[in-house]
């Protein structure tokens, strides 16, 4: 409660608090992510392409700011994906690999169906061999 008549209240009494909508909320909607983290080395990753790549900033996990190179903000590519196996969707943040890939591949990726084999660690990333597969 305010000390004297002349201060704000701490907290508006219930009855007094304003509501911002009255309608009910049906769904959140969110973007799941499409994490290939875990994959292990040899193993494969089968995921169908839904939109072309896009190239966003890269936040900070934590504090959801944006990374930084000196001046130059840090980024990311991402991929909406289908995993082929669960059917799942989701943003994908894409290997160095797939993106070259991709960058080179002859006419539209979109609804086309990868296999990714995660391979050897070469210094802080491991290689990804990506192959066009049928759906």
């Amino acid at each position: 409660m305010a000390k004297n008549k002349n201060e704000a209240p701490d907290q508006a009494p219930e009855s007094e608090v304003l509501v911002s909508h009255t309608r009910r909320r049906l769904e959140e909607l969110v973007v799941p992510t499409f994490s290939i983290k875990n994959v292990l080395e040899g193993q494969s990753v089968f995921i169908k392409i839904l939109q072309k790549l896009e190239t966003k900033p890269q936040l900070d996990p934590k504090t959801g700011i944006v990374l930084m190179d000196g001046d130059t903000p840090k980024t990311i590519t991402v991929a909406r994906v289908i995993d082929i196996d669960t059917g799942l969707s989701g943003e994908m943040v894409c290997p160095f690999m797939l993106v070259k890939g991709l960058e080179n591949f002859r006419g539209d990726y979109v609804g086309e169906c990868f296999e990714m084999v995660k391979g050897q660690k070469k210094g802080r990333t491991n290689e990804w061999f990506v192959y066009r597969i049928e759906e």
